[in-house]
């Protein structure tokens, strides 16, 4: 069985007692704002560089790739793709 450490802080005072709540609460604080400000500058990097992108593609004359609708299921993309002897809309022959 691992051995636990216990740490335990006496504070004897209440003027002590509340200092430590109050520097605990500062320091909170102080990682949740750190962790939103990354956040934020994530979101602005984001928007810098897709803005840029589609800058430059527009002044590079390239427009956006769409892609093609499709209509059903395409055997070329299963995992397991039928024989050639099942293609879709062939029926089988019979015996």
């Amino acid at each position: 069985m691992p051995y636990t450490r216990i740490v335990q802080i006496n504070v004897r005072s209440r003027t002590a007692a509340a200092a430590l709540g109050v520097a605990a609460l500062v320091a909170g604080g102080v990682l949740l704002a750190f962790g939103l400000t990354l956040l934020a500058g994530a979101a602005v990097v984001g928007m810098v560089a897709g803005g840029g992108l589609m800058l430059y593609r527009r002044l590079a004359g390239r427009t956006a790739h769409h892609t093609a609708v499709r209509h059903g299921l395409d055997p070329s993309l299963e995992v397991f793709p039928a024989r050639t002897a099942e293609r879709p809309g062939l029926e089988p022959r019979s015996r």
